[in-house]
């Protein structure tokens, strides 16, 4: 993924994007879910980091700072357990679905769309091939 095409798709929208994250945050975030984060998912936090919090993007989705992927993994975990076998990164409509990598075997693995409603539904295999679903502003992307 080119994070470069992200940043400027998002600098001329105006959406103000919070500092990178460090190195030692990703490892801290990898050791909480014991998995290891691919490496295109571990360059866009360490770049981008997710759009400020409370603005979403002209498509209603929210991409969450490594913060809030902690945070919610906590205390959704406490509600539901499909939280348990995935890692959220990102909501649209505040939570009426989520994007998310599965956990499988101390990786991440699969982009899935996720909800209380629904079984999860298989987005693509990368965070890559999903920032460019997003760019491209495609259905896989966006179905329900």
């Amino acid at each position: 993924m080119n994070v470069e095409i992200l940043a400027k798709h998002w600098a001329e929208k105006k959406y103000p994007v919070n500092s990178g994250s460090t190195h030692a945050e990703i490892e801290t975030a990898e050791s909480h879910f014991s998995a290891i984060f691919p490496e295109d998912f571990k360059n866009y936090l360490l770049t981008l980091n997710g759009i400020e919090e409370d603005v979403d993007d002209e498509n209603q989705i929210y991409f969450w700072p490594l913060i809030k992927i902690l945070e919610q993994s906590q205390a959704e975990c406490n509600d539901c357990d499909i939280e348990f076998e995935y890692v959220v990164f990102a909501d649209y409509l505040i939570s009426v679905w989520s994007y998310a990598f599965k956990i499988s075997n101390n990786s991440l693995e699969g982009i899935y769309q996720i909800s209380r409603n629904a079984e999860p539904n298989f987005i693509c295999n990368t965070f890559s091939e999903f920032i460019e679903l997003y760019l491209q502003k495609s259905d896989l992307a966006f179905i329900v």
